[in-house]
């Protein structure tokens, strides 16, 4: 079936008459109609020309309505086609039957048109729906993989340029080329930004699939993810507090997605602070049933239960509109006027984060109050995977 002819409908059925009542009614509503008589020919004119769907009898001499759809299944080539069983078997047990060799549905003689016509034109639909999910799921694959390509293939000529233009800086040249140096070493972390945010929205789609829980300490795990950030502190003139409640427990969860959580939000906060200024991160034990009582509030998913929990607040200096909280965790959101920095992203960094939080079960947050921006996630000691690794 292509957009532009009928779609096309095989009719099965060893009685004349049934076969061509069905054949002349579907004709007159515009399909293209073919009708045999046996098992065996239909497996012929499908192989032939596959129908873009089947209306299909049981009880016939050489192969029956079963045995055909077992057939047509076992093939890549026609095992999307859905096959509607017409029968005057009532039997609860058939009509299982039918279900479990492939069939999407079962219509009793003596059948109503009118039942016929409307059960075609749902399966006829939900077919086309499947083959155009199935296409957009191979051009996403395909996107998925030129924007890694690309981005991977990019980013490290950029980053070396960056570095020669970074080194140019020492060399005693005029005023005018160490601007144009500027300039280019401008754009070149730009561009770098860029294909950042670009493997940051890809991976959004992607972790989930790449989950791996493991027990950690927090007063273990955090340091050295904290010391990773300094450097970036330090260049922005940033101070980084952080002060830890102990003792913590140990925390079941994604080591990989509480370290992308806790960088990004941590980063977001020094580009968003003015020089001389401090970013604090406050990190302690939290009940699920004392969310309601943080600052600023979480938002999470389902019902809250008895769990214990771990919080990390990260706060700096400065505020966000009323109007923009809402949107603040959408894809391509970006706050005007208030990265300090010139961080031209996409606004894709938080939005990542919220979907990490997501997967592993916890909460997220942000609020302003009294001159700061708190933003808070919550992760819950133990999730729904199966047991973890102690790592």
């Amino acid at each position: 079936m292509t957009p532009s002819s009928p779609p096309s409908i095989l009719v099965v059925d060893d009685q004349l008459e049934n076969l061509k009542l069905l054949a002349s009614f579907l004709t007159l509503h515009h399909y293209e109609v073919r009708a045999v008589t046996s098992g065996k020919a239909a497996l012929n004119t499908v192989q032939a020309m596959p129908p873009d769907l089947i209306l299909l009898d049981i009880m016939m001499p050489d192969l029956d309505g079963y045995q055909v759809c077992q057939i047509l299944k076992q093939d890549p080539l026609t095992r999307e086609i859905p096959v509607l069983f017409i029968s005057a078997i009532t039997e609860t047990a058939d009509k299982v039957k039918a279900f479990e060799v492939g069939g999407v549905d079962y219509v009793t003689k003596p059948f109503q048109m009118t039942e016929v016509l409307a059960r075609v034109k749902t399966h006829l639909v939900l077919s086309r729906q499947r083959k155009d999910i199935a296409v957009l799921q191979r051009l996403n694959l395909l996107k998925d993989i030129f924007v890694s390509t690309i981005s991977h293939e990019l980013r490290t000529p950029l980053t070396n340029m960056r570095m020669a233009l970074q080194m140019l800086a020492l060399a005693p040249l005029p005023e005018k080329f160490q601007r144009y140096r500027q300039i280019l070493e401008t754009e070149c972390q730009h561009e770098i930004e860029l294909i950042e945010d670009l493997l940051k929205l890809q991976e959004q789609e992607t972790l989930i699939f790449n989950r791996q829980r493991q027990t950690i300490v927090i007063a273990d795990w955090l340091p050295p993810l904290l010391q990773q950030l300094q450097p970036s502190f330090a260049q922005q003139h940033i101070h980084l507090q952080t002060s830890m409640t102990e003792p913590l427990p140990l925390l079941a969860t994604d080591p990989f997605y509480l370290n992308r959580s806790l960088t990004e939000l941590l980063l977001n906060a020094c580009y968003h602070t003015a020089v001389g200024e401090s970013v604090q991160l406050h990190v302690f034990s939290l009940s699920e049933a004392e969310l309601s009582t943080l600052f600023p509030p979480l938002q999470r998913e389902g019902e809250v239960q008895s769990r214990g929990g771990i919080c990390f607040r990260i706060s700096n200096p400065g505020e966000i509109p009323t109007e923009e909280i809402p949107y603040i965790f959408d894809k391509f959101h970006r706050i005007p006027k208030k990265d300090l920095w010139q961080n031209r992203g996409m606004g894709l960094g938080l939005a990542v984060v919220k979907h990490l939080i997501r997967e592993m079960e916890g909460a997220i947050g942000v609020g302003c109050r009294e001159g700061w921006v708190h933003f808070a996630i919550w992760i819950p000691l133990t999730t729904s995977v199966s047991e973890a690794s102690v790592g």
